[in-house]
């Protein structure tokens, strides 16, 4: 599991130059001079770590936050600027969609709703650390960053993360519209009036350029071992697929496997949780736990609980409710390409 961590600390470098110059365990290639490359890539834990190492040093959520709008709204990297040059706030949404995971480990899902859109950070964790919530808090505000190129405040935030350390308090202030915390996935929501808004940076031709570059990157990026292996997975659910019978259809040793899924940052298991964390969003929308779990792979409804609610800390049937609470359709399950 990788994000283009380099680009993302660089951002919070430039957010807190005094604070982090003297933190220990800075990633290597992130300068203050310039953004690193797009291509460059880590393993999330680093990013985890980064956020986790900044609110040890009495920078937490809030400094996510801030760092995420600022980002949004002074792009330096390719994606953000795609944002920035996009004709409007439709054309952001397609584009943030589209290439998303190529700066982030989450998956950006776009739900329709009655009077307007909700943006979804999906992520493939295993398990949730405070860095998680904290890089999500940054991605959540890179999207309100974005907005506000076109004067658009969202209608409604809800990230992860509880207690103290939250984001409650200070939300309003940094995001122009009060965050509600304990959310099983962050959540942005927009009214359908402003999804004609101009940005001010808008230029089709800047916009034209970078999806040219955007669609190279997302074509390398799909050749990665680890969007194979979910391929496979998502093709083999309910019979089930090893290591061994991955290894084997891919042509490979499995140490051979182990160690280049090793080499992105994850590992099949990993690939497993997410492909059928996926699967069960979308499938709980009309099927029954005990099918969904079938469906799954699962040998029986309660492996199939205990790992939803590791995945997402709801049970099916909490989850379930939620969609109907909301009214909106559930996340759709599009294997990698």
């Amino acid at each position: 599991m990788s994000s283009d961590a380099l680009a993302i600390a660089w951002y919070l470098h430039r957010s807190t130059p005094d604070l982090t110059r003297t933190l220990a365990g800075w990633p290597r290639g992130v300068h203050a001079a310039a953004p690193p490359d797009d291509v460059d890539r880590l393993p999330t834990s680093e990013l985890v770590a980064l956020f986790e190492a900044l609110e040890r040093a009495g920078a937490g959520a809030a400094l996510a936050a801030r760092a995420g709008v600022e980002a949004g709204e002074r792009p330096a990297t390719a994606l953000l600027l795609a944002l920035h040059a996009s004709a409007s706030v439709e054309a952001q949404l397609e584009r943030a969609v589209t290439y998303w995971r190529l700066w982030s480990s989450t998956r950006l899902e776009r739900r329709a709703l009655p009077d307007g859109v909700e943006l979804v950070l999906v992520d493939d964790w295993r398990e949730r650390r405070r860095g998680h919530d904290l890089y999500a808090t940054f991605l959540a505000g890179a999207l309100v960053g974005a907005l506000r190129l076109a004067a658009v405040t969202p209608e409604a935030i809800a990230l992860p993360g509880s207690g103290p350390g939250s984001l409650n308090g200070s939300s309003t202030a940094v995001f122009g519209v009060h965050a509600t915390s304990g959310a099983d996935l962050p959540r942005v929501r927009i009214a359908t009036r402003d999804l004609a808004r101009v940005p001010t940076g808008a230029d089709p031709r800047v916009a034209s350029f970078f999806d040219g570059y955007l669609g190279r990157a997302l074509e390398r990026l799909s050749m990665a071992i680890s969007s194979q292996i979910d391929e496979l997975i998502g093709a083999h659910l309910e019979a089930g697929l090893g290591m061994r019978g991955a290894a084997k259809l891919l042509g490979l040793s499995e140490r051979t496997l182990r160690r280049r899924l090793d080499d992105e940052g994850t590992s099949f298991r990993e690939r497993l949780d997410h492909v059928r964390r996926a699967r069960a969003l979308e499938l709980l929308a009309h099927d029954d736990v005990e099918s969904v779990a079938r469906t799954l792979g699962f040998v029986d409804a309660r492996s199939f609980q205990r790992a939803f609610r590791r995945w997402t800390n709801m049970t099916p049937v909490a989850y379930r409710r939620s969609l109907r609470a909301r009214g909106a359709s559930p996340l759709a399950y599009a294997p990698p390409r």
